[in-house]
């Protein structure tokens, strides 16, 4: 059974001001009321991005994330994400490009290793469903692999695209399971799909009929298979907006690129969206948390709380 979880922009431990909200009702505790449980895992990310309103991680969050328990009694995990990345420096290409996916990562473990956050942990770089080139794909893994901190770290973002696009260059195949068996997905059948050119192009597909996980072709660039660990792959395919009364999935179907493990899939973006107004006027709709699904091998690897 897979595990449910949540990720969001502002801290779990800030508070909810939303019509349905009880006053000075916490972010967590808001999930729990209209969930009807807690969450097993909060994903939340380790940088600042003042654009996108104050949303980096701080050890009274941490504290406070790690003194919930779940509906089973153990301890909510953390799941950690970098988004600290623009859609123009992944895209980079050669040396460059490789140097900057590598300062990405050595940021990422920086501000990790300033929140104590122990070796063998997960972080995710965000993604979305930009082009990100291989050299800069190489650059954060190769930095990841050099830190402490689990495997070559993960990818988050849309690692597979499922459109028709009338006029689009398509190709046919069929669709396998996201924990590479090789056997193909019941609900899913065989399709005319369009060839989406975002970070996935890089990762060999479906169509090559190859599955084995080491499959990553032009990344490797004729390194020997068994050199790269296990990719780790949080799906936001397929994406699907929030309805106004989500629900938890049971049944895990995130779909990623042939070549990696798909262990998180966020299945439900923008729950409880809010009007709100800057101080220059400007008028936004932003989500208060988007719902997601892991694999015990992706839970495996959040932040557990110790040190």
């Amino acid at each position: 059974m897979a595990i449910w979880g949540v990720d969001s922009v502002e801290a779990a431990n800030s508070d909810v001001r939303i019509r349905g909200s009880n006053p000075g009702e916490k972010l967590f505790d808001f999930v729990q009321r209209q969930l009807g449980e807690p969450p097993y895992f909060w994903g939340r990310y380790l940088n600042e991005r003042p654009e996108r309103r104050p949303s980096k991680l701080m050890d009274p969050e941490c504290n406070y994330i790690f003194n919930q328990t779940n509906a089973q009694g153990g301890r909510v995990r953390i799941l950690l994400v970098y988004n600290d990345i623009t859609p123009d420096q992944c895209a980079v290409e050669g040396n460059v490009g490789y140097s900057l996916g590598k300062i990405a990562a050595q940021n990422a473990c920086r501000l990790a290793r300033e929140l104590d956050v122990p070796p063998d942990v997960r972080i995710y770089a965000d993604l979305e469903g930009w082009i990100a080139s291989p050299s800069w794909i190489r650059g954060w893994w190769n930095a990841m692999a050099e830190s402490e901190f689990a495997g070559i770290g993960g990818l988050y973002g849309r690692g597979v695209e499922r459109l028709n696009v009338r006029g689009a260059r398509t190709l046919r195949f069929q669709d396998v399971d996201p924990l590479l068996t090789g056997r193909p997905v019941p609900w899913l059948p065989a399709r005319q799909r369009y060839l989406h050119s975002g970070w996935s192009a890089n990762i060999p597909q479906a169509e090559d009929q190859q599955f084995d996980r080491w499959v990553l072709g032009p990344l490797l660039e004729g390194a020997p298979q068994t050199s790269l660990p296990p990719i780790y792959v949080w799906s936001n395919t397929p994406r699907r907006w929030c309805p106004t009364r989500p629900r938890i999935e049971e049944q895990f179907r995130g779909v990623g690129p042939i070549g990696a493990y798909t262990v998180i899939w966020q299945y439900y973006f923008g729950c409880f969206r809010r009007t709100r107004v800057s101080d220059d006027g400007r008028i936004s709709h932003p989500a208060l948390f988007d719902m997601d699904l892991a694999t015990e091998m992706g839970y495996r690897d959040m932040w557990d709380g110790t040190t």
